[in-house]
């Protein structure tokens, strides 16, 4: 449907009947294929705290998934999801203490693969960020605090203060936008 609209352009009612749709309806199924802030976002990635039961058995055994910090047993899980807020990937659970950016980076042969672009992609004009330093690469948006992924991927996350002193305006408002765009993985979550 999407690749008609672009091709054959003409008014959405027209389209809509085309496809036996209302307007509304048919305009809510073509649009929300990209990321409204970051559309050169190919998925969104976020690692997650997931509370678990106590395991049975040593207490050995329980003591790595115990979090001290929030007084329970945990489960660290990734998700990686469409713009459409489909689940792409969900990593298995681990049960170690591991950073986020440890777990993003098991997974990472599938951050590779997923946001390559094909050799007509490679054409298009791309003005995301970092597409300098990866220009065959989609962006991702990812975990904030994940800043060591720029090296790896074409990362979006959120900018951090400054040592003793505040963001600029630009930069919460670009945090604002990027925080809008994760949401979705943050549904998925909750």
């Amino acid at each position: 449907m999407t690749l008609d609209v672009l091709k054959h352009y003409n008014s959405w009612e027209k389209h809509a009947m085309d496809f036996v749709f209302r307007a509304p309806t048919f305009l809510k199924l073509v649009l929300p294929v990209a990321f409204a802030n970051y559309p050169y976002a190919h998925y969104a990635t976020d690692v997650n705290f997931q509370r678990s039961k106590l395991r049975a058995g040593r207490q050995g055994e329980a003591i790595p998934s115990f979090s001290a910090k929030h007084k329970m047993n945990r489960l660290k899980i990734e998700a990686t999801m469409s713009p459409q807020g489909l689940p792409v990937n969900v990593s298995d659970a681990n049960r170690r203490a591991m950073t986020d950016l440890m777990i993003m980076r098991s997974c990472m042969e599938q951050h590779f693969q997923a946001p390559k672009k094909t050799n007509q992609e490679l054409n298009t004009i791309d003005h995301g960020e970092q597409v300098h330093s990866h220009p065959s690469m989609w962006a991702a948006l990812v975990v904030e605090g994940n800043y060591v992924a720029m090296v790896d991927i074409q990362a979006i996350n959120l900018k951090q203060n400054p040592s003793r002193r505040i963001l600029d305006t630009e930069d919460v408002v670009r945090n604002r936008r990027v925080s809008s765009d994760r949401v979705i993985v943050e549904n998925f979550f909750s």
